[in-house]
């Protein structure tokens, strides 16, 4: 980093902190791919997990996964394992991970400790998180569900991969891919046959977004 770009960096950070308190400064890490470790604990005991390759976001620049694969990935896996025992972990979490491109190695990004938006991979992949959770809490332990099929797919249409599709390049390959709809290893996140009320909320929700400027603009101009 040049002097006047330390400078300018150094400014920005008294007047954040005057105003905000001191901020946390994160090495950016070239994007190779990204992934979450899913993570049920008992008192730091391991009862279920899953993991999952992130395929397309929104914003593209990085956001919430709107295509996601069940994968096995087991350097990430172990190092998500390790944190959580560390804490003694109770409960549900996913650990994200994000890889430098330049050297392949994974990093740590966050911890949420709550359900993550990617839940119904983990479902359709066979580790029925939020029931296994309910098992946990009423009845004091659940079974144990350390393997799953991987190359399972769950698409977040609603409006999330089709917000996608529109900032994305224009090219073929992204043409074929996002009118891929129909195959046995893929399910969505909101459409289901069995349940239409959350599509017909979606689609209420898009019509109040259109019409409010301000919603218009904080969807649209996400990402960098």
């Amino acid at each position: 980093m040049k002097i006047s770009e330390w400078d300018g960096l150094c400014d920005k950070i008294n007047l954040t902190s005057l105003n905000y308190g001191m901020p946390i400064i994160q090495d950016f890490i070239p994007y190779g791919g990204a992934f979450g470790v899913e993570v049920l604990m008992k008192n730091g005991i391991v009862k279920a997990k899953f993991t999952h390759k992130r395929l397309r976001e929104y914003p593209i620049s990085g956001g919430p996964s709107t295509l996601r694969e069940g994968v096995i990935y087991p350097e990430i896996e172990e190092y998500a394992i390790k944190l959580v025992k560390e804490l003694s972990w109770n409960g549900v979490a996913m650990i994200e991970f994000r890889i430098d491109s330049r050297d392949n190695k994974p990093y740590l990004m966050e911890i949420n400790p709550r359900f993550w938006g990617s839940l119904q991979t983990g479902i359709f992949s066979g580790v029925d998180f939020p029931n296994l959770l309910y098992e946990l809490g009423t009845k004091g332990d659940c079974q144990e569900v350390l393997s799953y099929e991987s190359g399972k797919q769950c698409r977040w249409l609603l409006f999330g991969d089709i917000l996608w599709f529109i900032k994305s390049p224009l090219t073929i390959k992204n043409i074929r891919n996002f009118f891929k709809f129909r195959g046995k290893n893929l399910c969505y996140d909101i459409i289901s046959k069995d349940d239409i009320s959350p599509t017909f909320g979606m689609i209420k929700m898009l019509f109040i977004t259109l019409f409010s400027k301000k919603e218009r603009k904080r969807i649209f101009n996400r990402g960098w």
